[in-house]
């Protein structure tokens, strides 16, 4: 067993800081980005915003394991759905930390970190193309639930004026009620604690799939490219290893092809064991089965179509 809590422990150590920085992002959207805002510049569920949504990885870069409450709190504020999936699907990925780990990963060869983060980018896009109509909410509660802070903030409004209230001038009220810092530090939180829970549940379930399916199974020899970009897209979800380390991880496969190696690091950053649970917490069964199977045909046929090019060409 302490293989199993050596696992279970690097995950959730991996994973932590990230929680951190991801509840600190999430915590200053609830403070300053307004819903008007939102609505006036990133209310549209079209190709444009999609694609600004799914690149603002690279300048807002985080790694998956913070990229949930980030998510839950653009959602509140009325990001449609294909933006929210482009920006959750590749900013863990198409992003300057991830480049620059791939590229020391692998003796400094900027080809594969730079094929790394673009195709990562261009499989998002497609995914939240697909999807941008589908409907991701969980249940009714948690449409509803991006209008319970507003309207605890405005009880007290209502009951002394209740022809006055509306949620539309709860932006007003908002912080006329509470202090900034006390709406900060409040969702940052409860968003980093319930998002704790959850990592603490997949990396459970992943140090225990790990602990029963040893890594030296890549010992054994692949004879068809399928076959390995298969095993490696299993081994991503399984390992679920940090989007900035996972290079390391992907290089040291030595028995595997590239493409099989790029495919572990396509499917990794956009789902694994612990992203998984994670995702069931925010969206609907049906809408998540459908982003996975989406993610491992992409990442498949990508793969195989390098590989068929690399072979072409060596």
């Amino acid at each position: 067993m302490a293989n199993f809590y050596l696992i279970f422990t690097s995950i959730i150590l991996e994973g932590f800081p990230f929680i951190i920085i991801g509840a600190i992002i999430s915590a200053l959207m609830e403070v300053f980005l307004s819903e008007n805002f939102v609505k006036k510049y990133a209310g549209k569920n079209n190709f444009k915003t999609i694609f600004l949504f799914s690149a603002a990885g690279f300048l807002f870069p985080i790694c998956e394991c913070g990229i949930v409450p980030v998510i839950i709190r653009l959602r509140k504020k009325g990001v449609p759905t294909g933006p929210m999936i482009g920006y959750l699907l590749s900013a863990p990925a198409f992003q300057p930390i991830v480049l620059f780990s791939t590229y020391a990963a692998f003796n400094n060869r900027f080809d594969i970190a730079f094929l790394r983060i673009f195709v990562s980018l261009i499989i998002a896009v497609i995914i939240a193309s697909l999807m941008k109509n589908e409907n991701s909410e969980k249940d009714k509660s948690i449409i509803d639930n991006k209008n319970h802070d507003c309207h605890c903030e405005c009880e007290h409004h209502e009951y002394n004026n209740p022809s006055n209230h509306n949620h539309q001038n709860c932006d007003k009220t908002h912080f006329h009620n509470k202090n900034k810092f006390y709406v900060f530090l409040n969702t940052f939180l409860n968003d980093a604690v319930l998002i704790l829970v959850y990592l603490t549940i997949g990396a459970s379930i992943s140090a225990l799939v790990s602990y029963y399916n040893p890594i030296n199974l890549y010992k054994s020899h692949s004879y068809f490219s399928f076959i390995e970009i298969i095993i490696l897209i299993f081994f991503a979800f399984v390992l679920s290893i940090c989007s900035e380390a996972d290079a390391f991880i992907a290089y040291s496969f030595s028995h595997f092809s590239l493409s099989a190696k790029l495919a572990f690091m396509w499917f990794g950053p956009m789902m694994d064991i612990k992203l998984l649970v994670m995702y069931l917490r925010v969206f609907n069964k049906k809408f998540v089965f459908k982003v996975v199977s989406l993610c491992f045909v992409l990442v498949f046929l990508f793969a195989l179509i390098f590989q068929i090019l690399f072979n072409l060409y060596h």
